[in-house]
């Protein structure tokens, strides 16, 4: 439970813990059942004190950043209040990276049709041999909890240009970007 200080019809302390309220009344003895304070609202609001109600700030969490303002006083109840802050683009990226399933990507990929023909080029083509090595180890480092995103993006972008696939075949490749959340970080071009 989240409590407030009520002063003169305005929040004097927000949020408000118990300990502050015994600390603040040392000579008082509220109370207590199981760690919980045993009083009603209306008995708390004696100490200037009310329960406020949590409310859910609406954020997306990719772009925008909730701060918790003070609580307001609607229709008889104290609830929390909340600003949604843009988030910069860098955080915004940082956030999108945090997201992706670079596990699901690869263990899609390695599954996948495409895989298959890039696998047969690759035993033809140097350039595309290379390609591939370097994109396993970068997925590999990626799904270890460190990707950097550039050189996935140049891995994803050399296999792709390397590679004969057909528009079915680069389709799937971009759904399981799609899937693994990676597609709004990461393009095939």
């Amino acid at each position: 439970m989240m409590y407030a200080l009520i002063e003169n019809g305005a929040v004097a302390a927000y949020p408000y813990p118990l300990d502050r309220l015994f600390g603040d009344n040392p000579h008082v003895s509220f109370p207590m059942s199981d760690g919980q304070l045993m009083l009603s609202p209306a008995e708390l609001e004696r100490w200037g004190v009310v329960e406020v109600e949590a409310v859910e700030h609406g954020a997306d969490l990719i772009t925008q950043t909730p701060v918790e303002g003070l609580p307001v006083l609607q229709s008889g109840k104290w609830r929390q209040s909340w600003t949604l802050q843009q988030n910069s683009p860098e955080l915004i990226l940082e956030n999108r990276l945090r997201l992706a399933d670079f596990i699901a990507f690869y263990d899609g990929v390695i599954a996948s049709g495409a895989y298959q023909a890039i696998r047969a080029q690759a035993q033809q083509d140097l350039p595309l041999l290379l390609a591939c090595t370097e994109f396993v180890a970068a997925f590999t480092d990626a799904k270890a909890g460190r990707p950097n995103r550039a050189a996935i993006q140049q891995c994803l972008s050399g296999v792709i240009a390397a590679a004969e696939l057909s528009a079915d075949q680069y389709a799937e490749v971009q759904g399981l970007l799609e899937q693994a959340r990676m597609a709004e970080v990461f393009t095939l071009e």
